[in-house]
């Protein structure tokens, strides 16, 4: 596991000064009084005043393998429990921690005093043995042995009448997967919890890394889907964000635990961000907006509030230097490529959608401007919206601002998880990986490979079979509302179809104006085609026969022109079609 190992800048130690350990052991003092559910989540660092070692600490075993040095020996055999162990003994006694969740096996927080059901030691006790057959747990004052590798077997029996059961050392061993009854009572907690403590943990290993932020009831997360090309990324975001024909697909998609509900409700919930930037290159940066704004808001907002909504969505996606610029066109240059997609996330975020979907938008943009792109929609993560986006193949850079990925391959998951645990699970599975790598690089060639060794299968099993796949069933169940408690977005009322024909022709005309090269040829073709016509049909003689049908012909002639004229409009149609299609399934 040393390809865990943390860098030089992550180990860095820091040490404030007394002044400064004193505020902030008051604050957190009395955010354990007033906290309702207290849990505390610790991990090795706790223990290495016990004499034993750490992993990712800056002597750590795993720190000292990654730079090719022998790791250190324990101290000590037998451990007793530190300080902290007994702090946290006195804080469960006086009712103040509810729950403690270890990832140690060393049984120290046994030792020292905590109740068994008060603590879940998700990766096992070396001190605890239990029956294969009957379940009873042992706990032991000291080191279990295991006499038969892989078996995990200790060599001791059962004492309960009739069973002779052989008994089994408790820890779970890397691949693994974490006993359910340990897991599901540490994620019943942590969802329970308005306070969580993480000590001497680096939270990297997964699913344990995940279980303090399951208190964040109104948090957000950004989930980015990846696969190889052709792995059904669009299509997928495409089918959440119901802008597929339902008749063509299969399967449910559940909202709180719900079906979900109708379209004209469901896509006033939701934004969508296509690949492709559809805006208005003769329209400014705030003109899109606020034509997105007024299009799409209820029509009982009044103009002073959409007005203020669109400022607001400027001031989030930090466009106020481009505000007044033109998006540009093919023959007149406008915005950057970054601020024209922060714009294209501009005019679907005005909406206040719930959840944000992306389809690959970093595609097009320089490493740079992808990655502002990539920050900016992290920080809308944090503000409360939902992000789900594709991507193909992201930078090292931007991949570690994910918060979750969703790896598939042909339309099936391989991985469903915490980004910065992506690596080790394939790493755990089998799947060499040097530190150097870009991991979306690795996962991509990764499944490039297996898939034209037609090994993939065994990739979505080892998914399926994995304690990830069994946290995110649970952590699906837990947000599985029922019924009475599901919320959905009230329908909102009918727009006007008169001021959407206003807002519509307003724009059509500005783009008309500002149009300035299409307007001066149009009027120059006019002019010229009057002229000769003119010069053509000029002193007709008034005689009944020959003057007579000269001017009918001369009135065919300006009819049929008038005619022909008339397809230029169908250009602006041909032009504007995406936007509008857009704009309706929205």
């Amino acid at each position: 596991m040393a390809h865990t190992a943390l860098n030089d800048e992550e180990i860095k130690e820091y040490f404030d000064t007394p002044d400064e350990l004193d505020q902030k052991i008051k604050t957190l003092a009395d955010f354990i009084r007033t906290a309702k559910h207290f849990v505390v989540y610790t991990g090795a660092g706790i223990s290495t005043s016990a004499g034993i070692n750490d992993f990712r600490g800056p002597t750590g075993v795993w720190t000292a393998r990654a730079r090719g040095f022998v790791p250190p020996t324990p101290t000590v055999h037998n451990p007793e429990p530190t300080l902290t162990h007994m702090a946290y003994v006195e804080l469960m006694r006086n009712g103040y921690l509810k729950f403690l969740v270890s990832q140690n096996c060393d049984g120290l927080h046994l030792k020292s005093g905590i109740p068994t059901d008060k603590i879940a030691e998700l990766h096992g006790n070396s001190n605890c043995e239990a029956c294969a057959k009957c379940g009873k747990v042992y706990y032991r004052q000291t080191r279990v042995n295991q006499y038969e590798h892989k078996t995990w077997l200790t060599g001791n029996k059962c004492t309960v009448p009739n069973c002779n059961g052989r008994l089994r050392c408790t820890t779970v061993a890397f691949t693994q997967s974490m006993p359910d009854v340990c897991l599901d009572k540490a994620i019943k907690e942590s969802k329970m919890c308005d306070l969580s403590l993480c000590m001497g943990t680096s939270m990297r290993v997964s699913p344990a890394c995940e279980l303090p932020s399951m208190n964040l009831k109104s948090g957000r997360k950004k989930m980015v889907i990846v696969s190889p090309t052709g792995g059904g990324k669009s299509t997928l975001l495409d089918i959440l964000a119901d802008r597929k024909d339902r008749r063509n697909c299969t399967g449910e998609v559940l909202l709180n635990g719900q079906h979900r509900p109708a379209q004209s409700v469901f896509r006033k919930m939701v934004g969508y961000v296509v690949q492709d930037d559809i805006l208005s290159g003769t329209l400014t940066v705030h003109e899109n907006i606020f034509f997105s704004a007024n299009l799409r808001l209820s029509y009982t907002m009044t103009h002073k509030q959409r007005l203020a909504r669109v400022e607001e969505v400027i001031e989030q996606l930090s466009l106020h230097s481009c505000a007044n610029t033109r998006i540009g066109t093919e023959f007149k240059r406008g915005v950057s490529g970054g601020e024209r997609k922060r714009t294209c996330i501009a005019m679907e975020l005005v909406l206040s959608p719930k959840i944000l979907f992306l389809d690959e938008p970093t595609t097009g943009l320089d490493a740079s401007t992808a990655c502002d792109v990539m920050k900016c929609l992290k920080n809308l993560s944090r503000n409360g919206c939902t992000i789900v986006f594709s991507i193909h193949q992201p930078r090292q850079s931007i991949f570690e601002l994910f918060d979750t990925v969703l790896l598939l391959s042909n339309g099936r998951i391989v991985y469903l998880g915490p980004s910065n645990s992506l690596h080790t699970y394939f790493i755990d599975h089998g799947f060499p990986y040097r530190e150097s790598n870009n991991p979306a690089d690795f996962v991509l060639d990764l499944l490039i490979q297996e898939a034209r060794n037609d090994r993939i299968k065994t990739l979505y099993e080892a998914y399926l079979n994995s304690s990830m796949h069994n946290l995110m069933i649970n952590r699906l169940k837990d947000i599985s509302y029922d019924s009475n408690n599901a919320r959905v977005q009230e329908e909102q009322p009918f727009r006007n179809i008169a001021s959407d024909l206003f807002y519509v022709s307003q724009r059509t005309l500005r783009n008309a104006i500002r149009n300035s090269a299409l307007l001066a040829w149009q009027n120059a073709v006019a002019i010229i085609l009057a002229v000769l016509t003119g010069l053509l049909y000029y002193q007709l003689p008034q005689t009944i026969g020959s003057g007579v049908q000269n001017r009918l012909g001369g009135l065919f002639f300006v009819i049929v022109n008038q005619i022909f004229s008339t397809a230029t409009a169908l250009e602006p149609f041909i032009k504007e079609r995406a936007l509008f299609i857009h704009v309706s399934i929205g």
